[in-house]
């Protein structure tokens, strides 16, 4: 699993900050089609601009969305005459004061973004940045990455929450994979079609990660087929400029519909794409990605506004991504947090995390969000100190206990939710505490048929999970 630690990072403007504007440009539409207006070469010169004049050119389907501070308003009139030029349907609307939290955390992505590819990291997928150029001699070599969502606060403060990472990829080598016949074929510019999805055939594309299944190749690209926009589109969204000497078909599926589209072969990666480094190095190069990313952070001019002060660094346990540091401080109990669930010394606690054994079972906490979230388990635990644990428990019973109760206990389910005293309530006899992590264990009945503790053959005792005594294992 990659990107599995997350590190919230709280800045806040070097100088008094000033409110966001924004200035919709509707894009014409056609009568004839209901297709969205906005084009390939329309969303290239939105980040050409962005990129230019460090503001946010947000294009949507229908319109763009330019997104500066009022220091840049001089700045907002050489981008409107660029759109112009180009399109001079293009219709002008109001400027006005963006209201909405959403708009100004995709301004702040875009701009990001920029100022990440300006210092020679790519993105892919979403929001991940690599510090590399996914050339052919960095396949299955060690590079960094972070992964970074952005929110910006009421308390006009920007709240980062970043997943460091060291990282493999590899091409995926169709070629090998061709008959000898399907291989002349190739050499003549035909184009060849692989028949069967398998494992080996399974790939990753860039820059967007998704995940298909190489089911063809040529060595030029088929009549009808067209690439040059999309590599321009990739070399200034993304930072991919990438030298290919042939073209993979992938089919992707999407809800049940097939859809099969052509790549450059240097877009092409093997199986999943990505996958994390050994351990010997994964946790080295992690930090330094981390620090890395905060320096840039330190050193981005903020739309005009200066460079951002880095307030608060924390480590926060994996599972639902948190995007508001006031959320963490108060919607988790003070016990929960003392218990570790946010590390004030976010790298210390990103080596430790990195570094557990590959065979343990790592126990992070959760925010109590929905349904869906695990309860807060505590710690970690072995398969080995699991079994020992049980085997501790298991001589809690004392003899009078076991003579007493008219059956034995030949099944324990063993859940890994919580660390927790639990007691195992028999009807007549007293309760005795059991230190084992589960909420329930089966008891089934013996040859005994008069014991009035156990209702029928097979029957679950549920057992009372008393949270206020929950205990660490260390």
């Amino acid at each position: 699993m990659i990107f599995k630690n997350k590190i919230l990072v709280k800045a806040t403007h070097s100088s008094s900050p000033s409110s966001f504007f924004l200035l919709p440009l509707s894009l014409p539409s056609s009568p004839s089609t209901t297709d969205p207006p906005l084009s390939v070469e329309l969303e290239i010169l939105s980040w050409k601009l962005s990129r230019k004049w460090r503001l946010a050119c947000l294009a949507q389907p229908f319109e763009i969305l330019v997104v500066y501070k009022k220091s840049q308003s001089d700045l907002v009139d050489r981008v409107v005459s660029e759109f112009v030029n180009f399109d001079p349907a293009i219709r002008i609307g109001v400027e006005e004061e963006v209201q909405s939290g959403s708009v100004i955390a995709k301004a702040l992505e875009i701009a990001l973004r920029c100022a990440m590819l300006d210092h020679k990291w790519t993105c892919i997928g979403d929001n991940t940045f690599v510090e590399s150029t996914f050339s052919t001699s960095e396949e299955r070599t060690n590079v960094c990455a972070v992964n970074v969502q952005v929110q910006s606060e009421a308390s006009d403060e920007v709240i980062f929450v970043i997943s460091p990472e060291t990282l493999r990829f590899s091409r995926h080598q169709i070629l090998d994979l061709l008959s000898s016949q399907n291989m002349d074929k190739f050499e003549k510019k035909e184009e060849v079609i692989l028949e069967s999805l398998n494992f080996s055939t399974a790939c990753t594309t860039l820059p967007s990660l998704y995940e298909g299944y190489v089911v063809g190749a040529s060595k030029v690209l088929p009549e009808g087929e067209s690439v040059d926009k999309f590599q321009d589109l990739w070399s200034i969204k993304n930072g991919l400029i990438l030298k290919s000497n042939y073209y993979i078909a992938v089919q992707f599926s999407y809800g049940g519909c097939l859809n099969k589209k052509w790549f450059p072969s240097s877009f092409v990666l093997q199986g999943s794409g990505l996958t994390p480094a050994p351990k010997t190095i994964r946790i080295s190069k992690a930090v330094l990605a981390f620090e890395s990313f905060i320096g840039l952070l330190e050193a981005w001019d903020f739309f005009g506004d200066g460079s951002l002060i880095v307030k608060e660094q924390s480590l926060i346990g994996n599972g639902e991504a948190i995007l508001s540091c006031e959320k963490v401080a108060d919607n988790l109990p003070q016990r929960i947090i003392n218990a570790g669930f946010i590390h004030k010394d976010p790298l210390s606690a990103l080596v430790d995390s990195l570094a557990k054994p590959s065979g343990m079972v790592v126990f992070h906490n959760f925010l109590p969000l929905d349904f869906r979230t695990p309860k807060p388990y505590i710690g970690y635990l072995t398969e080995d100190n699991t079994l020992d644990r049980n085997k501790e428990n298991s001589l809690a019973l004392t003899d009078s206990d076991l003579k007493d109760a008219p059956s034995k206990i030949n099944e324990v389910q063993i859940g890994l939710n919580d660390v927790a005293t639990v007691e195992r309530t028999l009807s007549d006899k007293k309760q005795t505490p059991l230190l084992v992590p589960s909420f329930t264990k089966t008891i089934r009945k013996t040859a005994t048929k008069s014991s009035a503790q156990i209702r029928s053959k097979g029957e679950v005792t549920q057992v009372r999970v008393t949270q206020e005594n929950c205990q660490m294992f260390n």
